[in-house]
This record gives C-alpha cells, structure tokens and sequence, in this order.
C-alpha cells in the first residue's frame, strides 16, 4: 500500500509542477519525397522549433525531427522520450562521438516483438551528439520529446501507467456498473453509456501507450486504426444516451429523427474508418468529435430551456468533461506548454463525468417509476368508481326491467318512477287527453278553463319529457297513469 501512495504522491507532484525546460534543441524538416534513407538525415536543412514538442497529424509528408545540443551531466542515465505512443513506424538514428545506431519504434513493424518499447525511449548520454528521429504520425495527439534521468523516466512512466490504469480501471467497472443498471431497469441509455465508457477506456489505452503494450500487443497495427472506430461508436453512444436523457423526443420531435439519424451515421463512419487511409480517418474523426462534443451542448440548453429537469445536470457533467479536456486539447494545438496536469485534469474529469451521467439517467428512471407509481393508483381510483357506476347501471336496468314486467303495478307505485311526479290534476287531464278529446272539451268536463288546462298539459310534458301529445299519451300508458 505504501508503494501505491508514494506513486499518488508523485503523480500529483508532477501534475502540480511546471513544465521542464528544455533542455535541447529541436529542428523539424518535412519531406515530400519520403525515399531518403535514415543515414541521409544530417543532409537536410531543418527549421529550429521554440518548444519541445511537435504535432505533424495532418500531413501526407514524412517528418524529420533533429535533436542536438543536450544539457546531460555526465555522471548519469538519460532518456529521450515521447509523451505518447505512435501510430506508425519511427526510424532513429543516435549520433555519438564513437559511431552511428539506428533504433526502430512505433506500431506498424514487421518485427515489432524484437523492437524497442512504444512510446519511444532512446538512450543518451554526454557522447551524443544529435539524434535524429524519422516518421509520419498518423494521429491529431501533439507529442512532447523530454529529457529526464533513466530513473526519473522509469518512475514518472510507472506512475502515469498506475494512474491511467487505475482510471481505465475504474471507467470500466462504471461500464459494468451500468450494464447492471440496465438488467434492472431495462432502459437502453445505460448500454449506450456502458459503450461510451468503454470507448474513452480504449482511447486512453492508445494514448498512454497501454494498448499497445499490454492490450493488443500482438495487433500492432490496431494501434492506426483504433482512434477513428472508438471515435465513431463513442459519438454514436454518447448522443443516444443524451437523447434519452434530454428528452429530445418529447420537446423536439424533428430534431429526433435528424440526431437519432446522424447517430447510425456516425457509427457507420467509425467502420468506415477501418478501411480508409488512417491519416484522413484521424482527421475525420478529430473534426467529428469536435461537431458532436458542441451538437450535445446545444441539445442541453434546448432541453433545458423547454423544462427539463435533468438537462441542467447533463450540461454540469458534459461541460465539466469538455473543461477537463481543454488542457490537452491546447497543448495540441501549440498554444499551450505541456503540463502533467492537462493529463490528471482530464481523467478526474472524465470520472466525475460518468458519476454525474450514470446518477442522472439513474434518477430520470426512479422519477419515472414514482409517477408511473403514481398514474397506476390514479387509474386503479377511476377504476373502482367505474365499478360502483356499473353497479348503479345494473341496478336501474334491472330495475326498468321490472318496471317493463310488471302487470299489477299501481298508478301510485309508477309515480316514483318520475323525479318530478304528476298532481292529481295533470293525470285527470292526462286521462282524458288519452280518450281523444280537445283543450275546451276537457275544460268543460273538468269545470276550468281552456288556459288552465294547457299550462297542466305543459308541465306534464316537462315531468314526462316528452314533446307532443302522441309521445305523452304512449309514456303515460307505458307508466300505466293512463288507460
């Protein structure tokens, strides 16, 4: 345990300390015509670099890079190293005061399990003189040559490796974590994000180096072809989760269909990136990311402008990562010196960032649960009371049906039938309207007067509900007030 916390002690050392000076020179001459052989690299005219470190990415040429004037005591080890592992075969020639050596680094090698160890680490000293170091990068990833003590290097190297495990590590046991969380709750945003974990394990396994020492050590040439097809199944991934998330479908329909679209697209591109020359698919997939990284910021504050409740967190989360990133991302584009820190920053980043995403989604499907806890006590209300009024129903149904039944029933029990019951006037009047006669000759019998006898007849349609006289004289058979 002891050892472990010495090597935390140096890590965050290093990533707290400044940048080393230079101690070297550095010259880059790009090559057109890649047909020079490495013996010719003293002929060419070089072009001084301010900083110790180089990103030549996006060039069809070969590059050429000569390293002289070291500050290297005479009385220790020294290396010169790179910062990450290389995509492509790198040829060194070692100038010293007692002859030439050439050296072979990098992935794509015939004789790759006989070489030296990838990132390059060449071995110097006070006899040499210059060192010139010949390849094409086939990756956007700037790469910083530094001089440090054989023991300082082997140190500094086991830490990152430690560190970076221990991130790799714990990004994978998040992805596992996740595929966990998707057998119980059966939503298909914790596999998109169990992938987009497992992608940014795999491109800090070929950033650090680890891959290809450890992972796919027997496929060098993995190593030009990783970044673009874990590009493409990490934009893939992270867009799928984000739309599940945010809710895009509920607030922008249209805006769906075209990212969820764009989506397959991008995972088709990263299978596209295997066959196509790496140096293009690295330059495709650094533009792609860049698109989807600013595409998902975007789609959170649509989100959360439309009401969503976790699209605030996402936006946290999301630009937490992207700040993380933004060290090394600078230092990629030479605006910045390289720092140990950009390297720490953007893995602690990348952890707070799966926390905050898996809570997220973990949280959008509790809430999800309660309100559906929720609606089914509502229905399971609505459903009782739908039961108790077919209950009612039954029992006036079965009570008209014995109304319709019934024989003998008596003109007093039939009145409770009707919410509003007849007088004693209206059903004369009725009685007498079902024997054919007119208003005046009922009026006549009965002793009143004609207008009496329609404002009688008037409200007996209005407790009957009838309109006419035919309908009144039916209801008032049906209901046996009348014979």
């Amino acid at each position: 345990m002891g050892f472990f916390m010495r090597k935390i002690l140096i890590i965050l050392f290093l990533g707290l300390s400044a940048a080393e000076a230079q101690q070297f020179d550095l010259s880059i001459y790009e090559q057109e015509n890649p047909t020079f052989d490495i013996y010719e690299a003293s002929t060419f005219t070089y072009k001084a670099l301010n900083k110790p470190s180089v990103n030549c990415g996006f060039t069809e040429n070969v590059v050429w890079l000569k390293c002289d004037n070291f500050e290297i005591p005479t009385e220790e080890k020294w290396v010169l190293s790179s910062l990450t592992a290389f995509t492509d075969s790198i040829q060194v020639l070692i100038v010293k005061e007692s002859g030439e050596e050439v050296c072979d680094f990098g992935a794509a090698l015939s004789n790759y399990k006989t070489t030296y160890k990838n990132p390059v680490v060449i071995p110097v000293d006070a006899s040499v003189n210059e060192v010139y170091i010949r390849m094409r990068s086939h990756t956007f990833i700037r790469d910083e040559l530094k001089i440090s003590s054989a023991s300082n290097y082997e140190s500094e190297r086991l830490s990152r490796f430690i560190f970076a495990g221990f991130v790799i590590g714990l990004l994978i046991l998040m992805a596992f974590y996740n595929l966990i969380l998707y057998l119980r709750f059966k939503d298909a945003a914790y596999v998109f994000y169990a992938f987009f974990m497992i992608s940014i394990s795999f491109l800090f396994s070929y950033v650090e180096g680890i891959g290809n020492l450890f992972i796919w050590r027997s496929l060098p040439t993995v190593n030009s072809y990783i970044e673009p097809f874990v590009g493409g199944l990490a934009c893939f991934s992270i867009i799928q989760y984000a739309l599940s998330v945010l809710d895009i479908k509920k607030f922008y329909p249209s805006v769906y269909s075209k990212i969820k679209a764009a989506s397959w697209f991008l995972l088709a591109m990263g299978f596209v990136g295997l066959i196509i020359q790496p140096l293009f698919a690295s330059l495709l997939t650094n533009m792609i990311t860049t698109v989807v990284a600013l595409t998902l910021i975007v789609l959170g504050i649509l989100s959360h402008r439309s009401g969503s409740r976790y699209a605030r967190y996402f936006l946290m989360g999301w630009t937490l990562f992207m700040l993380s990133s933004m060290g090394r991302n600078l230092f990629n584009a030479g605006v910045l010196d390289y720092y140990p820190a950009f390297d720490i920053a953007n893995y602690i980043g990348v952890i707070i960032e799966a926390i905050v995403f898996t809570w997220v989604i973990t949280k959008k499907l509790k809430d999800s649960q309660l309100e559906l806890v929720r609606k089914e006590f509502e229905l399971k209300e609505v459903s009782n009371q739908m039961d108790q009024l077919n209950y009612l129903l039954k029992k006036s149904i079965e009570n008209e049906s014995e109304i319709g039944n019934a024989q003998n029933f008596s003109t007093e029990s039939l009145k409770d039938y009707l919410i509003d019951p007849l007088s004693k006037r209206e059903e004369e009047i009725l009685q007498e309207l079902t024997t054919g006669l007119t208003y005046q000759q009922i009026a006549d019998k009965l002793f009143i007067s004609k207008n009496t006898v329609k404002t009688h007849i008037i409200k007996s349609y209005q407790k009957l509900d009838v309109r006419n006289r035919t309908e009144a004289i039916n209801k008032a058979l049906e209901l046996k007030l009348a014979t």
